[in-house]
C-alpha cells in the first residue's frame, strides 16, 4: 500500500484521522521541549559538555573539567522526598462510616504495596524535578478470577498531551497519551486481526532511513518496528480509550472507569512541576543549567591559564615551538640563541591575574548554585561555624523555597490515590481480604465486602460498649448454629463514603526537635511535665505503642474489678441472646412442619 492509498484509507475513518492528528500535533509542538529535556537529563547524569565543546577544548589542549553540582542536588531532593512521604488515609464523611474509613485506608495501602509504590513514585519524582513531567497508568487485570489494580510508571519521553493544556495536572487537556515502539512480529501477535493496518503502517515508511527512534514517524523499517499510541480523549462529554497506529485503530472503547461522582474518567494520572507560557513543562534542573556551565567552564579556563604560558619574542629568539614546549614542562629548560636577551627578545606574558579572576568568579558561581534549591545547610555541607538555631533557620529557608515543588508532587500523589480508590470501589465487589502490616509486632487482615453473622454482630456490639469478651464467648458466637445467620456486610466498599487525603506529617523536622528539646529543659528545671507529653513530643519510633503501654499500666484494681463485672453482665446477655435465637429457630422449624 503506497502513501496515497494509506491517506485515503485514513481519511475514510474519522476516528483514525482525529487520533493521528492529535498525536502528530502533540509531537510537533513538543519537539523543542523534548530536545531540551534530554539535555537536562544529561546534566543530571553528569554529561555536561556537548560534543562541539569537547572538540574545541581538545583542539586548544584545554582540560575538560566537570564539577557536578546538579547530580548531588537531585539525589538530595530524592532522599528528601523519601523521608517526607506520607501514606493515604480515608476519613469518614459520617460517624457511622468511621470503621469503614479505616478499612478504606487499609485497602489503599494494600494496593500501593502490591504495586511497589515506593519505587514507582521515586522514579516519577526523578522525572518530575528533572524533565518536569511524570505520569502513571492505573490498570485493571484479572488474576485467578480476581480484579487486581496495578500502577505502572510512564516514562517522560513516551508521554504526549494536548499542547493547549496549561494546568499542572492536565485537567484542561482534551487528550493525553503514551506511545511505545513494538517489533512488528510482537504487534502482530498482540493484534492478529489488525495485520493489515500494522503491515500498511510498516510499508508506508519502506525505502527511507531514520534514526533508531525516529521523530514524527510511525515505523522503523531498519529495525522492523511500528509505533503504537495509546490515548484517552474527551469527546462530547464522554471519555474514550483508543490504541492505534498510522493505518488503523487497534482498539477503541468508552472508558469503563468511573470517578467518585459516577462520571467516566481516564486511567492516566499526569503531573508537572512548572509550566511556561507555551505549555512546556520543566523541572528545577533547568534553573541550574547556566550556573553549572559557568562552574565547569571557568574551572577549565583557570586550569588552562595556569598550565599554559603566553610568550613574546622576535626573530632572534630561535625556534619558538621548542621554547614553548620546554616552558610547558615542569622541569623545562629554555636556551636563547645568539645575542637574544630574556625580557627583550623573548619573554613570558604574566597571566596570573587572569587566572585569579577566573577563580574568583568560579567561587561566586559555586556560592550561587549552592544557595538555590538545596543550600549547604540542608545538604549537610555547610562549612561556616553557625549556631544550632541559625543552622536550622537556613535549613527551613531552603525547605520553604522547595515547598511548592513538594506540594505539587503531593497533589499528584493524591490524584493517584483517589483514582485508585475509585477502582477499588468499582471492581472489588466480591469478598476480599487484604493483609495489613502497619504494626511490626503482628500482621492483621481486614475483610472487604465480608458477610457479618448474628454472632459476630453481637460480639462487635459488646466490644463497642467496652465490655470484656472472653475466648469462650467468641467460640460460642462462631460455633452456635443459631448465630450463623448473615445479617449484613462489613466494609462494603461500594457504599463507603470517604474522603481520601494524605496523612499529616511534620513539614519541618527541626521544629519538632527544637520543641522536644525545650520540653526536656523545662522538665530538668523542675517544671512538672507529664511523661506522656514528653513521649508525644519526641520522634521515638512506635511512640503510640509506648503511650498505650503507659496508659494500660496505670489502671488500678478498682478499674479492673469494674471491667470484670461488666464482662459477667455481658456473658449473661450473650447467653440470653443465644437462648432467644435458639428458641426462634425451633419456632421456625415448627412452623415449617
Amino acid at each position: 500500500m503506497n502513501e496515497n492509498q494509506l491517506n485515503k484509507q485514513a481519511s475514510g475513518d474519522d476516528s483514525l484521522s482525529m487520533l493521528v492528528g492529535y498525536f502528530e500535533a502533540a509531537e510537533q509542538a513538543s519537539e523543542s521541549y523534548r530536545e531540551e529535556a534530554e539535555g537536562w537529563r544529561d546534566y543530571r547524569n553528569g554529561n555536561q559538555w556537548t560534543s562541539a565543546e569537547a572538540a574545541t577544548l581538545q583542539k586548544r589542549k584545554q582540560p575538560m573539567v566537570t564539577i557536578d553540582r546538579i547530580g548531588p542536588k537531585v539525589d538530595f531532593l530524592l532522599g528528601m522526598e523519601s523521608a517526607q512521604r506520607s501514606d493515604p488515609k480515608a476519613y469518614p464523611r459520617t460517624p457511622k462510616e468511621e470503621q469503614g474509613a479505616e478499612a478504606a485506608s487499609d485497602a489503599l495501602r494494600y494496593v500501593m504495596d502490591a504495586s511497589l509504590w515506593d519505587q514507582v513514585r521515586s522514579e516519577c519524582f526523578d522525572s518530575f524535578i528533572v524533565e518536569g513531567l511524570c505520569g502513571v497508568d492505573i490498570q485493571i487485570r484479572d488474576k485467578y478470577g480476581e480484579k487486581c489494580i496495578d500502577i505502572k510508571p510512564i516514562h517522560w519521553d513516551r508521554v504526549f498531551f494536548d499542547p493547549h493544556s496549561r494546568q499542572r495536572n492536565f485537567d484542561d487537556a482534551k487528550y493525553v497519551g503514551q506511545f511505545v515502539w513494538l517489533d512488528l512480529e510482537d504487534a502482530l501477535l498482540q493484534w492478529p486481526d489488525k495485520a493489515d493496518a500494522l503491515n500498511a503502517t510498516m510499508s508506508s515508511e519502506t525505502g527511507q532511513t531514520y534514526e533508531d527512534v525516529p521523530r514524527l514517524r510511525w515505523a522503523d523499517p531498519k529495525r522492523k518496528r511500528v509505533r503504537i499510541a495509546e490515548m484517552w480523549t474527551q469527546e462530547g462529554g464522554k471519555v474514550f480509550h483508543s490504541t492505534f497506529t498510522k493505518a488503523g485503530v487497534l482498539e477503541r472503547m468508552e472508558s469503563p472507569f468511573l470517578n467518585e461522582d459516577g462520571q467516566p474518567e481516564s486511567g492516566f494520572v499526569f503531573g508537572s512541576c512548572y509550566v511556561d507560557r507555551d505549555g512546556n513543562r520543566f523541572g528545577v534542573v533547568k534553573r541550574w543549567i547556566s550556573l553549572q556551565d559557568e562552574i565547569n567552564k571557568r574551572r577549565s579556563k583557570a586550569m588552562h591559564l595556569m598550565n599554559s604560558r603566553q610568550t613574546y619574542g622576535n626573530a632572534l629568539t630561535g625556534e619558538k615551538g621548542k621554547l614553548k614546549s620546554e616552558l610547558a614542562k615542569p622541569d623545562g629548560h629554555v636556551e636563547l640563541e645568539g645575542d637574544a636577551k630574556f625580557g627583550q627578545d623573548f619573554g613570558i606574558i604574566p597571566t596570573t591575574e587572569m587566572a585569579q579572576a577566573q577563580f574568583q568568579l568560579l567561587q561566586e558561581a559555586k556560592q550561587e548554585i549552592d544557595s538555590v534549591g538545596v543550600n549547604a545547610a540542608m545538604s549537610g555541607t555547610e562549612q561556616r561555624v553557625m549556631s544550632g538555631r541559625a543552622l536550622m533557620a537556613r535549613q527551613e529557608m531552603g525547605q520553604n523555597e522547595l515547598g511548592p515543588v513538594f506540594d505539587w508532587f503531593k497533589s499528584w500523589q493524591l490524584a493517584v490515590y483517589r483514582k485508585v480508590w475509585n477502582r477499588v470501589r468499582q471492581y472489588w465487589t466480591a469478598e476480599k481480604w487484604v493483609r495489613v502490616t502497619d504494626d511490626e509486632r503482628n500482621i492483621r487482615f481486614v475483610g472487604l465486602n465480608a458477610p457479618i453473622t448474628l454472632g459476630e454482630q453481637i460480639i462487635e456490639n459488646m466490644k463497642a460498649q467496652g465490655a470484656e469478651v472472653s475466648p469462650d464467648m467468641e467460640r460460642q458466637a462462631k460455633e452456635s448454629p443459631a448465630l450463623q445467620q448473615v445479617v449484613g456486610t462489613r466494609n462494603n466498599v461500594a457504599e463507603l463514603e470517604v474522603d481520601i487525603t494524605l496523612d499529616t506529617a511534620p513539614a519541618i523536622a527541626s521544629l519538632q526537635i527544637e520543641q522536644f528539646q525545650g520540653l526536656v529543659e523545662l522538665a530538668k528545671g523542675g517544671i512538672p511535665i507529664p511523661p506522656t507529653a514528653l513521649i508525644k513530643a519526641s520522634s521515638l519510633r512506635n511512640k503510640d505503642a509506648i503511650l498505650e503501654e503507659m496508659q494500660g499500666g496505670k489502671q488500678d484494681g478498682a478499674a479492673a474489678m469494674q471491667k470484670l463485672q461488666q464482662a459477667e453482665q455481658m456473658i449473661q446477655q450473650l447467653q440470653q441472646q443465644l437462648q432467644e435465637a435458639q428458641s426462634g429457630v425451633m419456632v421456625e422449624q415448627a412452623r415449617g412442619q
